[in-house]
């Protein structure tokens, strides 16, 4: 009798058992967007048209390495060799062009902006956990840190998404079509700032729970005018707890 009774007391707590996962990410803000680019589907090199850009915009010093997103572009190409003024080799191919079709590209680094109430701030950002996290388990979203460098203090919403969303339009206002709101799990809204010096720190508790089995992604969206002065003005830092 007295083994039964251990084992019946012993199950409540398994079942209950919680992991807290902190994740540390560096959005992107403030991108550059170049356009009147030429792509073709199934191959790996972008090219510019009748030299319409600013080759400032567009050299080895700015382009090579950095992340390109766009319609046709998979999620997560990068720019892996720069040719001369004019081209580019990707390191994936296009999927989703047809032939020597012109495009509006978001490339990685800084361009300063103003970003006013409602605009998309930079583009969509992978929630990457940590190595050995199972996502068959369900998350929930309990706190979140933003570290803003710009001191701004300028509010602005996360948008978490089951899946990679369709890329809108960066610094204009972000209008979600119907395929990218079924994909929505939640917001945060960071309006809550306390100076400290060299950087403005935000705090929130939210619940968002994250389906199991997906991948998560996030989109910034100013709520308020703000004009940061590089690339990836935050720091932000989300807790989750883990079933």
């Amino acid at each position: 009798m007295r083994k039964l009774v251990f084992v019946l007391l012993c199950i409540p707590l398994l079942a209950f058992a919680q992991r807290q996962v902190t994740v540390t990410a560096y959005p992107l803000v403030n991108p550059t967007i170049i356009d009147s680019l030429v792509l073709t589907s199934g191959q790996d090199t972008i090219t510019i048209y009748s030299g319409t850009v600013d080759t400032d915009l567009f050299d080895s010093a700015s382009v090579t390495g950095v992340r390109v997103f766009g319609g046709g572009l998979p999620y997560g190409a990068t720019v892996t060799e720069w040719i001369d003024s004019s081209s580019i080799i990707l390191s994936d191919t296009i999927t989703a062009a047809g032939a020597d079709t012109l495009a509006t590209l978001t490339f990685e680094y800084f361009t300063s902006v103003q970003y006013g109430s409602g605009d998309a701030m930079g583009f969509q950002n992978r929630l990457t956990l940590p190595s050995g996290v199972n996502t068959a388990h369900n998350f929930r979203l309990v706190g979140l840190t933003a570290a803003d460098t710009s001191e701004q203090g300028a509010n602005f919403e996360i948008l978490f998404f089951s899946g990679s969303i369709a890329q809108g339009t960066e610094n204009a206002a972000v209008a979600l079509p119907i395929a990218a709101g079924v994909l929505a799990i939640g917001a945060v809204t960071v309006d809550t700032w306390t100076d400290y010096g060299d950087y403005k720190l935000g705090f929130e508790q939210p619940t968002i729970y994250l389906p199991q089995g997906g991948q998560y992604f996030y989109q910034l969206v100013s709520r308020g005018t703000a004009t940061y002065t590089g690339p990836y003005p935050f720091k932000l830092q989300f807790v989750f707890l883990v079933d």
